[in-house]
């Protein structure tokens, strides 16, 4: 490791002044508080008010707290001191424990000024005189110039203090000067030195090693000094919140944010972070990002960004947001939501463009100049472009290139690419082909003849990132030529199973894939990196985007879409059945890798081949469900089956399942009502007995869920009949799963119980983890209605496991949920508080709204167990709210149970009278409960009220209640809160 530039140095170095004497010296801090300093510097000083150490260009007193001193020969020995300052919030040089040979670099005050007036001066370790008696550190090929006595002489490649600098240079020899090593300021001040490593690490060790928050960066940064030093000191500056480096793509942004976070890590008590925005698209999972790259926790009870915010109040970090053009809204809104919220935080951004938020500063980063005319050799040497060229070649061969011959040649290269970094990286990796930077030249040349003639519209960045591309592709033999090409209809990455099934034939052989494919990685035109699964291969955005023109521009377009829809259909055929058992989750990963493909395909289908699109849809909604993509799965079903083949086939009576199932996810649940009946139908058309079982059941939950308990309970138990006449177990684990569920509901336990342990029977014989986690998840909640918490918990850690197992989201919040509500039902508020955090964490990174606002709604219940009304209020509101939204009625109905008990301990007796009337003379009560106390909740606040209005005011307010249905009265109800909040406003 070696120190990337003098601001550490400079934030861990003082001036030591000693009043009313000329001359000076300097020190350093060695613990928090503590400048080491040579005695000497300190004569003169006859009380503790006399000397003045200078910080940051500001005064400072100090006070000799020890130092150990003695004569010999013509000088003092060893000459150490130590100073107490109030100095807080500095960084620590750490002191090595040998002087290793070699190069060390001091840092002190030669000069008067007290500001950035520091100097740095390198020296070579020659040996150690007196070892025995008077050890003192020989160096050479420097000079001490008078001031810099007591100051650090630092290893450069450690970091670490090797010896503090003590005397000038000596006229009479040929040595820079002479330190004092470390051992010898040991041996002098054992206990106050030494107990640094238990109060504070030291800050220069600290920021030169690696940290596991930032990307490593692996070569040197070139030409970027200037901004870096600029951007260092806005970061520091205390006005500064947000900093955006823009610019467009390749010209380095990422390198420069990191190069620039790590230097200023030391600065920050909570270090830095770095946040890849990537596919990031919105607010929450962008502020989940940056909680993963921080450690941090969020809790589940707020939104994700307040709670990131309560984390971030006071601490002092530097997140460092990469790539936000591709989501520059929502990073809009998390900067500007944090930037009010923590004022210690700093932003450092990287964009295309700015992210238009208040107090944002902003450097545009440009490409190098490259804009003068060439000169002579060591003008051009030192141009940065020409430098990274060099630095970036000499990486393959350092033989290769002449800086004198061919700094010329280098930099006319580097003009024709613009001075783009990442172009002219690219042009120098290709020394490995060529060879001479004549040949690289020349290649460019006719490139550039290309460009002209095909490219003239194109924006001139465009045109350049292009031209490099084209560039680099023209090298390649016909065949790697081909390849590349070809590889442009991956959207989302490939294994080599895939280049070779999709890419060969029409001249490439499947054998030759594979070495053809290796060669297009050496040459930096494909990336390979390893998964849960192996290899996979993937090209930058870049890349990709000129294979794929390039692919769209040949007769190989259609052909190579083609072979990847034939591809994926058979891997979701032979992935579909798989689904339903215990290899789901590998499976729902494997599939998850190629979600981009699989769009691409779609997209293909849905125009050029409609029933594949069909049978693409019937084969991945399963996948769909499972992983949460409840809209895209919906919007791609419904688009195929719009453009599909109208007759009866099993894929389309696959795909209108699927497509019912992925609407009642929704909590669609006339839409999922009406495309039951319809694949009920063509299932019957193709005397498809299972899939009839499947659809019948799925009719029987949305009218379950629309409070239909008869008829659910009626389709159930046909689909059950049927189900026993094919034989197929887990379909009959499932339907008598979703008869105790029904049995639940209407208050029918003993028929629950049964119809539970007779669902389990099954289930588990055929190990189908997403059924088993729900009945887990019902059984737990049966006996805790019945008072048994106990035995409802080990149930729902069972469903909770069971969804663990699968990655199932909406499983694992759900349980976590009920979790938190058999807290409740046992009086552990603050175990229920936590469960409910992590469960509506979980609920809201899978996008399930119905079991977010069941969530919030149990959170609210929490709340008014607790006695925190107001929470209480604003919780079931947020939940009434989303329930009417999903039209869920027993949710809205359970919201609107909770808001009139609470108006009746109110005494708000006619708004609770009626409400409670509305919905317990719409639906059974059974169907409202959620924990053993709530019918006497309910009994017992309706009776004071009896009690207290009287019989005949009682029944007058009753009565109001039945003429008005639950969706009105929860609509009245939000309204009354709208104009009481506007009221409240005023």
């Amino acid at each position: 490791m070696r120190i990337s530039s003098s601001s550490i140095l400079w934030e861990s170095v003082v001036k030591v002044v000693v009043s009313q004497r000329n001359g000076h010296g300097s020190g350093f801090f060695v613990a928090p508080g503590l400048v080491m300093t040579c005695a000497h510097v300190l004569v003169g000083a006859t009380s503790s008010n006399d000397v003045i150490v200078y910080w940051r260009g500001r005064e400072w007193a100090a006070r000799v707290i020890a130092q150990v001193t003695q004569p010999y020969r013509d000088y003092s020995y060893p000459d150490l001191a130590l100073l107490q300052t109030d100095i807080e919030n500095h960084p620590i040089l750490e002191l090595a424990t040998e002087v290793p040979m070699g190069k060390l670099t001091l840092f002190g005050f030669p000069g008067e000024d007290t500001e950035r007036g520091g100097s740095e001066a390198t020296f070579t370790v020659e040996g150690i005189t007196n070892p025995l008696e008077r050890p003192l550190i020989k160096l050479s090929q420097g000079q001490m110039l008078p001031g810099v006595s007591g100051s650090p002489l630092v290893n450069r490649e450690s970091g670490l203090v090797i010896a503090v600098a003590k005397r000038t240079r000596d006229q009479y020899t040929d040595l820079g000067g002479w330190g004092i090593p470390v051992e010898t300021v040991l041996q002098a001040f054992p206990d106050i030195i030494r107990e640094v490593a238990h109060d504070q690490k030291p800050a220069l060790r600290g920021s030169l090693a690696f940290r596991p928050s930032l990307p490593r960066t692996m070569s040197k940064l070139i030409g970027r000094e200037e901004e870096a030093a600029s951007l260092e000191d806005r970061l520091i500056a205390s006005d500064t919140s947000l900093l955006s480096l823009v610019g467009a793509g390749g010209v380095g942004k990422t390198r420069l944010a990191l190069e620039v976070a790590s230097r200023v890590s030391h600065r920050f008590t909570n270090g830095v972070a770095f946040v890849d925005v990537g596919d990031a698209r919105d607010a929450s999972a962008i502020a989940s990002r940056i909680a993963t790259a921080m450690k941090l926790e969020l809790s589940g009870a707020v939104p994700l960004e307040e709670s990131l915010a309560m984390h971030l109040e006071d601490a002092a970090v530097v997140v460092v947001l990469d790539t936000c053009e591709y989501a520059l809204d929502a990073v809009a809104s998390v900067a500007d939501f944090l930037r009010t919220r923590c004022p210690r935080l700093k932003l450092l951004a990287t964009s295309r463009e700015r992210l238009r938020v208040d107090g944002e500063e902003c450097l545009e980063i440009r490409p190098f100049d490259v804009s003068a005319e060439p000169g002579d050799a060591r003008e051009l040497s030192s141009s940065n472009a020409v430098q990274l060229f060099l630095a970036r070649a000499a990486l393959i061969d350092r033989k290769v290139l002449n800086p004198e011959r061919d700094a010329a040649a280098i930099y006319r290269i580097c003009r024709r690419l613009d001075g783009i970094p990442l172009a002219i990286e690219m042009a120098a990796s290709r020394l490995w082909d060529l060879r001479t930077v004549e040949q690289l030249e020349e290649r460019l040349a006719d490139f550039s003849k290309v460009l002209v003639q095909g490219m003239t519209t194109a924006p001139p960045r465009q045109r350049t990132m292009n031209a490099t591309i084209d560039w680099s592709v023209g090298l390649l033999g016909a065949k790697e030529q081909s390849l590349f090409t070809r590889l442009g209809v991956f959207a989302g990455g490939w294994t080599l199973e895939m280049a070779e099934q999709v890419c060969a034939g029409s001249g490439l052989e499947t054998d030759e894939v594979m070495n053809l494919q290796s060669e297009l990685v050496n040459k930096s035109l494909v990336v390979v990196s390893t998964g849960p699964f192996g290899a996979r291969y993937s090209q930058f955005d870049t890349v990709r985007f000129f294979s794929s023109r390039r692919l769209l521009e040949s007769t190989e377009g259609s052909m190579m879409s083609a072979a990847l829809t034939r591809y994926l259909l058979q891997v979701t055929r032979d992935a579909e059945p798989d689904l339903w058992g215990s290899a789901a989750k590998e499976r729902c990963t494997e599939l998850e890798l190629e979600s981009e493909n699989m769009r691409t395909a779609l997209r293909w289908s849905l125009e050029h081949d409609p029933p594949a699109a069909v049978e693409l849809v019937s084969n991945l909604w399963r996948f769909w469900q499972l992983h949460c993509h409840f809209e895209e799965g919906f919007d791609w079903a419904e688009r195929a089956l719009s453009t599909g083949p109208k007759e009866a086939t099993a894929a389309r009576a696959r795909a209108v399942l699927g497509m019912a199932y992925l609407a009642r996810s929704l909590w669609r649940i006339d839409v999922a009502e009406r495309l039951s009946r319809e694949s009920m139908s063509l299932f019957e058309q193709l005397n498809d007995s299972r899939g009839q079982t499947m659809a019948l059941s799925n009719l029987a939950i949305t009218m379950r869920a629309q409070g239909k308990l008869a008829d659910a309970a009626s389709l159930f138990a046909q689909s059950l009949a049927q189900a026993q006449q094919s034989g197929d177990l887990r379909a009959q684990g499932s339907r008598l799963m979703n008869l105790g569920i029904t049995s639940l509901w209407a208050g029918e336990t003993a028929s629950a119980q049964d119809y539970f342990d007779r669902s389990l029977t099954f289930l588990l014989q055929v190990e189908e983890s997403h059924a088993l986690s729900v009945c887990y998840r019902f059984y737990g909640k049966l006996y805790e209605l019945l008072g048994d918490t106990a035995e409802a918990e080990v149930l729902y850690q069972k469903s909770l496991a069971q969804a663990q197992a699968l990655g199932d989201l909406v499983g694992i919040g759900a349980a976590l949920i009920e979790l938190g509500s058999n807290a409740i039902s046992a009086g552990r508020y603050d175990d229920a508080e936590r469960r409910l955090g992590e469960g509506l964490t979980e609920i809201r990174k899978s996008g399930d709204s119905l079991e977010e606002a069941w969530g919030i709604h149990t959170m609210a219940t929490l709340a008014s167990k607790q006695g925190d009304l107001e929470r209480f209020h604003t919780l079931n509101m947020q939940a009434l709210r989303m329930m009417l939204r999903l039209v869920d009625i027993r949710g809205t109905a359970r919201c609107l149970i909770l808001a009139g008990v609470a108006d009746l301990e109110t005494q708000q007796w006619r708004r609770g009278v009626s409400t409670l009337a509305a919905v317990l003379g719409a639906m059974p009560e059974s169907l409202l409960l959620q924990h053993p106390t709530d019918s006497g909740d309910f009994n017992r606040e309706l009776d004071r009220a009896r009690s207290t209005l009287g019989a005949e005011k009682y029944q007058e307010y009753w009565n109001v209640g039945e003429t008005i249905s639950v969706a009105s009265a929860a609509s009245a109800r939000l309204f009354q809160q709208a104009g009481e909040n506007i009221e409240n406003e005023k």
